[in-house]
């Protein structure tokens, strides 16, 4: 069966301009320099340990420190507090009665209500709670880092924290005295300290370290001990995928072996590019490569899988990519070979098929492999398809065609039709007119209206495999929650509330102005005394709350502990 791959990937472009938001799952966003930093992610699950060495003069580029990448740190591994810290002036007597609910629910706090939080990264979903490998606390206008348990790993000496708070990587940047630095998630040491002169650092996905100089015109990628890795000028790139590290430097492309970091081989290259590939029974990453001014793609050990001679990168979909000569598109399969003509003026990958365009009309592929053409083109427009189906439109409005091209939901429909993975087979998900508004549509009829807005499952509104429940808000910004019919299977009640843990079948809410824990029959089976949750860590359960007491709200550290 085909498996499907697994890559880490960054790219750093310095070519003087300012870098581009980055995604808000999984990848912290940058700023504060004249280069650009394009990321793709895909549950990356390196973390690691680090030691405090301040790295040495660089090198050439060419002497690369070999370097193995430590395991990923459970929260197992992680310190528990072994004390509560001492209250301040400005500490928030807490009540001595944390909490009500039902037998084996309980809260205890492991710091005083004292600190103000720090939350650098936006609230999953719309109101969602984050789920997070860290925590930030503020106190007296200065930052400390708290580890998955609640211990308090560092002082509070930092002016700023910029970790991001769903994967950390292990790594933490921070800001003192206006120098950014890096400190270790195990234990809060610092693996860049922050007086290092460096006025940019950042984090690959894979846990190298980037630092860039006050001027901007060159960088430093470090191994988490501190020692040099590449030494990188303005113009180079450096694409991480999979298990190989990609450094383009002045026309010569060097791959290097992440885990030791051996050069592997070189060869001249104008341009690279990440490209994600899957082969059938096994699966590996490459780069698209650019060379005489097109494009092929490379495997990360430099074994060339499609011969450079297209005229745009390219991105793997599955086992097919989307490619371009002369103006027109086809498709080619892991293997290099053209599995669609180039013929179209236009083409949409997905699920082994294709949406084709050919003079402003639009059809569909559905089997790449033959180049079966199962719809002539003669709509308006046809969308990606997902799952087995896709949207089509007619005159301005639309429908939904299953794989074989037949029209199983006529085009009567404003708004795009999809069909989503945690809506249950003949259940699909209409577009509403405002930003992220959408209804379900089922049974030829509209079972939920598009002024509602659908956040999926699991935390943060982000699907989870099994998961039978999809998170919804009202109009009124009242959430509750829906079956895969689109049923409503606990009412709209909440102020704020997020998907069902996994394995723990119950959900954070926000109910009259208190945070709480809800089963799957919706009821409150933990009411807490705290306002406000600012993230936590789902397998500790340990969270950053807000407690409010008149007109003050400080946050404090607390654990929840679940029945069984």
């Amino acid at each position: 069966m085909k498996k499907t791959a697994l890559f880490l990937a960054a790219l750093l472009a310095l070519a003087g301009c300012a870098p581009e938001s980055q995604p808000t799952q999984g990848v912290p966003e940058e700023s504060g320099t004249s280069s650009q930093m394009e990321s793709s992610v895909s549950q990356a699950e390196t973390q690691s340990q680090s030691s405090s060495q301040e790295e040495s003069s660089a090198p050439s580029s060419s002497s690369v420190q070999e370097q193995s990448q430590p395991e990923k740190t459970s929260p197992e591994q992680l310190e528990a507090p072994d004390e509560i810290p001492a209250a301040t002036v400005e500490a928030l007597e807490l009540p001595a009665q944390l909490f009500t609910g039902e037998a084996g629910y309980s809260v205890e706090a492991l710091t005083p209500a004292q600190y103000e939080a720090s939350l650098t990264a936006q609230r999953g979903g719309p109101q969602g709670f984050v789920s997070t490998d860290i925590f930030q606390l503020g106190q007296g206008g200065k930052y400390a880092i708290a580890n998955a348990n609640g211990k308090i790993i560092t002082d509070f000496i930092y002016d700023h924290t910029d970790g991001n708070l769903w994967e950390s990587y292990g790594l933490v940047i921070v800001t003192k005295d206006g120098m950014t630095g890096v400190i270790s998630v195990a234990d809060g040491s610092e693996v860049v300290p922050a007086n290092n002169g460096q006025e940019y650092t950042g984090i690959y996905p894979n846990g190298l370290i980037y630092l860039g100089d006050p001027e901007g015109d060159s960088w430093r990628i470090i191994n988490q001990d501190g020692s040099l890795r590449y030494q990188m000028e303005r113009g180079d790139k450096l694409v991480v995928a999979g298990d190989g590290e990609f450094l383009l430097q002045e026309g010569m492309l060097r791959i290097y072996d992440h885990d030791t970091g051996k050069l592997v081989t070189n060869m001249s290259c104008e341009d690279i590019e990440l490209a994600a590939l899957t082969a059938e029974g096994d699966a590996f990453d490459g780069v698209s490569i650019q060379n005489n001014g097109v494009w092929g793609v490379l495997d990360t050990q430099g074994e060339t899988i499609i011969t450079p001679d297209y005229d745009e990168p390219l991105t793997f979909d599955g086992d097919y990519a989307k490619v371009k000569q002369n103006g027109k598109y086809g498709v080619v399969n892991y293997k290099g070979e053209l599995v669609v003509k180039l013929r179209w003026d236009d083409l949409i990958l997905g699920n082994g098929m294709a949406s084709v365009c050919s003079e402003d009309r639009w059809g569909v592929i559905g089997d790449l492999d033959t180049n079966e053409l199962t719809v002539s083109p003669h709509y308006d427009f046809v969308g990606r398809y997902q799952n087995g189906y896709a949207s089509f439109e007619r005159n301005g409005r639309y429908g939904l065609l299953d794989k074989d091209g037949n029209e199983i939901i006529a085009a009567k429909y404003d708004t795009m039709i999809t069909a989503e993975p945690y809506l249950e087979k003949g259940y699909f998900l209409l577009e509403g007119d405002g930003p992220g508004s959408a209804g379900i549509v089922g049974d030829g009829k509209v079972l939920l209206p598009t002024d509602n807005y659908i956040w999926g499952t699991g935390l943060n509104g982000y699907t989870a495999p099994d998961e039978p429940y999809i998170l919804f808000q009202t109009p009124r910004e009242k959430f509750g929650y829906l079956d895969g019919t689109g049923k409503i299977v606990i009412d709209a009640q909440f102020d704020m509330a997020d998907g069902f843990l996994a394995g723990k079948d119950v959900a954070f809410v926000k109910k009259d102005g208190k945070i709480g824990l809800i089963n799957r029959q919706g009821t409150m089976v933990l009411e807490t005394v705290f306002s406000d949750l600012v993230c936590f860590n789902p397998e500790t359960m340990v969270g950053l709350f807000q407690y409010t007491s008149g007109d003050t709200t400080k946050a404090c550290l607390a654990k929840i502990n679940l029945k069984g």
